[in-house]
């Protein structure tokens, strides 16, 4: 689908049959001397052209053109038009990676926030390049773990460089020039808002409603990922507004899940189309073969269970409808990392990397052989160091727009973008609040504006009145709709003290199918020798978790997880 590799330098016949390999009844070849091209499926959210026997493009994901406020998608004139200039233009909003090749020079760009990765392998005088990582690692001869960015990734929410996780596979961002083989020209992405800008809820308004009309104006199908939360409903907001049936919205999950029950209550009390797709659990083997496929995009960034919701976005490309969802909405309700900033100011001012990890520490369990705490260490504050060189002194914007910066420009590139990468590969599949125009304005807004939902609700407000009569849910309970993020804290707490929360069982459920799958793997040789990890936490908790003990339920699909991945590299 939405993914291509290929050669460029000194390559023969030979390297090019290694990448033959990964060729489907869809695929296409293009070729010049020193270039070679393979598109994996011509299908779904890949536009290219060969220009000529010397020159052309290839791009995955979605482009949109804005000028005076409106957008536009971008088709493959448009691309064609951009790939001309591709040095000397600004880049579009969207997500997407491409690759330009003109007579003996090849450019290879990324969108502005680095939500989609090209990347390199470079050997014997000839490069590799690929939106799939696991391409590459099958090309070489074999693959390492660089554990200084390993081991970040793994114990903390998001690490902070975007360097690939392998040794010698490096991941590019910003515009790229190769000639003759060789790196000539590279300009980093370095997108930032100006704080210093006025911006009011007018100019977020306006700009919001253009990018989540901006489907259904150009007469596509676009389907609202609907729960009961406060970011999903501003844009259910615009949508009620437009007068055609070129949209609905969904929730994935059974009637039991509160976000289901809500959002059916207001679909059926509005009078809008809402599909509700209850998870699909595939069969041991099916589930596998799913799971090694997106897992090679995703890495260790979501556990195994997560991975279901992949599956689900096929009924939308069956249907050849574009989906969109509320993620990152609590950018611009100063929602992110609230616990670095109730706790940790000072030690961010002092730079104190050994607390500070403590506030951005991941639920993956460490399962990792004791040799390599030291490692785990250096690289974890290490990692977050480079933090302070990357985004501005936190005197000169405030903790909170620096928190709000970090989360955009370190945790987006490392968590969602890899689940971007794969959700480009099933369907057509894009996020609203995380388009540069709109961060533009949103993180340069008065914080009395965004604290609590303020904004939010009162565009939701104006958009459409009806939406404010239903609670709100968060952490699978619901609270009144008008309670701030405290007063919300503190409902739902004591509400789950009476009436138990709903409690998630779909990683018991993939657990249980992958029980055979996951004894087998942890008696191999192949695990019981890994020098990187505790192998006997590991089989004490997959014996434990087994015999009915779910508390290590969270060992035994971490522990998977990194196993399915290391799978998904190897040739």
């Amino acid at each position: 689908m939405s993914w291509f590799c290929g050669l460029l330098g000194n390559f023969d016949k030979s390297d090019i049959d290694k990448l033959s390999l990964f060729k489907t009844n869809t695929s296409l070849s293009i070729d010049n001397e020193n270039f070679h091209l393979l598109i994996g499926q011509k299908d779904i959210n890949i536009y290219y052209s060969e220009q000529t026997k010397t020159s052309g493009f290839c791009v995955s994901g979605i482009g949109i053109k804005t000028s005076e406020m409106k957008f536009n998608l971008l088709n493959s004139n448009s691309w064609e038009t951009y790939s001309n200039s591709t040095e000397n233009s600004s880049l579009p909003e969207g997500h997407y990676c491409g690759v330009v090749w003109k007579n003996n020079k090849v450019l290879f760009f990324n969108d502005l926030l680095g939500i989609k990765y090209i990347y390199v392998l470079e050997c014997d005088n000839k490069v590799y390049f690929s939106n799939r990582v696991d391409i590459l690692t099958k090309v070489c001869d074999n693959f390492s773990f660089d554990l200084n960015e390993l081991m970040p990734a793994w114990f903390l929410t998001a690490k902070t460089s975007t360097k690939s996780l392998l040794n010698n596979i490096t991941r590019l961002n910003g515009i790229v020039t190769y000639q003759n083989g060789k790196i000539i020209k590279n300009t980093k992405n370095e997108w930032s808002p100006d704080f210093d800008t006025k911006t009011t809820t007018s100019d977020f308004n306006e700009v919001l409603q253009n990018i989540v009309q901006l489907f259904v104006n150009d007469n596509k199908h676009l389907s609202l990922g609907f729960t009961g939360g406060l970011d999903s409903r501003l844009l259910l907001s615009y949508l009620l507004k437009i007068k055609n049936n070129n949209w609905d919205t969904f929730t994935f999950g059974n009637d039991n899940l509160p976000d289901v029950k809500y959002s059916k209550n207001i679909s059926h009390k509005l009078g809008f189309k809402h599909l509700i797709y209850d998870y699909e659990v595939p069969n041991s083997e099916q589930l596998l073969n799913d799971l090694k496929t997106y897992i090679s995009y995703t890495g260790i960034s979501i556990p195994v269970s997560e991975m279901i919701q992949f599956g689900m976005h096929k009924h939308f490309a069956q249907k050849q409808m574009i989906t969109m969802d509320g993620s990152y909405g609590e950018t611009y309700r100063r929602q992110m990392l609230n616990k670095l900033l109730l706790l940790g100011k000072e030690d961010l001012l002092n730079k104190n990397t050994q607390n500070i990890s403590k506030y951005i520490k991941s639920s993956r369990p460490n399962i990792f052989n004791a040799d390599l705490e030291n490692s785990i260490v250096n690289s974890i504050n290490n990692s977050i160091f480079e933090v302070f060189d990357l985004l501005p002194p936190i005197k000169e914007i405030g903790f909170e727009n620096w928190l709000d910066l970090y989360a955009i420009k370190v945790k987006l590139p490392n968590t969602t973008a890899l689940s971007q990468q794969c959700l480009d590969t099933i369907s057509t599949s894009y996020t609203a609040f995380i388009q540069p125009s709109l961060l533009n304005i949103g993180l340069t807004l008065p914080l009395k504006e965004r604290i609590n939902g303020k904004m939010f609700r009162k565009l939701i407000k104006q958009n459409s009145a009806q939406l404010t009569q239903f609670p709100l849910v968060k952490n699978q309970s619901s609270y009144p709709y008008g309670l701030g993020n405290k007063a919300s804290w503190l409902w739902t707490k004591a509400k789950g003290k009476i009436i138990p929360p709903f409690k998630w069982n779909l990683n018991h459920l993939v657990l249980n199918i992958l029980k055979e799958y996951i004894c087998d793997k942890t008696n191999n040789q192949n695990f019981t020798q890994n020098n990187m990890y505790n192998t006997q936490l590991i089989k004490t908790a997959v014996n434990e978790y087994y015999n009915g003990n779910n508390s290590y339920a969270g060992i035994v699909e971490w522990s998977i997880t990194f196993e399915l991945w290391q799978d998904s590299l190897r040739k």
